[in-house]
């Protein structure tokens, strides 16, 4: 009678083993790899990947860092300027942080124009697709040696996308997929090498649940304001609206801007909003977006206008 008990169980057990591999063949043939939108994969890590290798590492903590010391990335991790790191000049040390709009440095630029260079350094620590976990560990890590007088952090609407999951695929590619889902309820794992797995994980999500992302965000802007809490030096955030008119806004971005904004508040970090700006380009007749239809990148047109708000309401300063 065991005998036979012990038989059945492994043939259940062999037929769901079987049942598991023909599910995840049947799911890689129909969709490969981004199966059920678990994740937003990461464009900048597709294409070349002799030249992917070349820019940036993977990374446990922070998903992928670029590599220093290459044409675009300094010794330090800043993009490259005309400054001394050891030597401020009588100038303040003004750091951005942030993702790819911080990186372009179209308002940066703007506000560089209008402050001009005598009283002030620009150094810029954005990374593309970051979001504000990962700037905040960043600056910990590698831009606090800059010893900034003020940090400014950009603050997007994406950054409620969750710190990625890294890892080497099938082929050997470098792949960075920011999941849907809290890291702690992902198996890293089985991310990286079941299809099947993520198009569960895609397929019991909720894009309208934020608690978790909200959190993340809380949690690194609390570490951001006490790593810049000591004498001398200031946080600032910059919220970037995504580049529509705010009419058309879908509703998942308003919600998280106001949560972004309600969170700032919350831990009383200084914050300068650019809707208002936005909404005087948009009506001035100014493109917003840098390329078509991309509403997430600031043309240099509108970033001018950003930067005219930005010095009116005392960016550098403070309020």
């Amino acid at each position: 009678m065991k005998r036979k008990v012990l038989v059945r169980g492994l043939a259940i057990l062999c037929g769901l083993v079987i049942a598991l591999f023909a599910a995840e063949l049947a799911v890689r043939l129909r969709k490969p790899f981004t199966v059920g939108q678990a994740g937003m994969r990461l464009p900048l890590f597709s294409g070349d990947q002799e030249k992917v290798r070349s820019l940036f590492n993977l990374d446990p903590d922070l998903g992928y860092v670029p590599i220093f010391g290459t044409d675009l990335y300094d010794d330090n991790g800043f993009l490259h300027n005309a400054y001394s790191i050891d030597d401020k000049e009588g100038r303040q040390r003004v750091l951005f942080l942030g993702d790819s709009v911080t990186r372009r440095g179209k308002i940066i630029a703007a506000l560089r124009e209008l402050y001009g260079t005598e009283m002030y350094e620009y150094w810029n620590a954005g990374v593309t697709a970051y979001n504000t976990a990962q700037e905040a560990l960043y600056y910990e890590r590698f831009a606090s040696k800059a010893n900034p007088d003020h940090v400014v952090l950009t603050f997007h609407l994406n950054d409620f996308y969750r710190t990625p999951i890294s890892f080497l695929d099938e082929q050997g590619q470098m792949q960075v997929i920011s999941p849907h889902k809290n890291l702690s309820e992902v198996s890293a794992w089985l991310f990286a090498w079941s299809h099947l797995y993520r198009f569960y994980i895609g397929r019991t999500r909720d894009p309208w649940d934020l608690d978790e992302p909200t959190e993340d965000i809380r949690v690194a802007l609390s570490r951001l304001k006490e790593l810049t809490d000591r004498p001398g030096v200031r946080l600032s955030v910059i919220v970037m609206p995504n580049l529509a008119p705010i009419d058309k806004w879908h509703p998942l971005w308003q919600k998280r801007y106001d949560i972004a904004i309600a969170a700032l508040e919350e831990l009383q970090v200084p914050y300068w909003s650019l809707v208002e700006s936005l909404k005087e380009a948009i009506a001035d007749g100014v493109d917003p977006e840098e390329t078509p239809g991309d509403t997430e990148h600031p043309s240099a047109a509108v970033s001018v206008y950003f930067g005219k708000d930005l010095k009116s309401r005392r960016l550098f300063e403070g309020p």
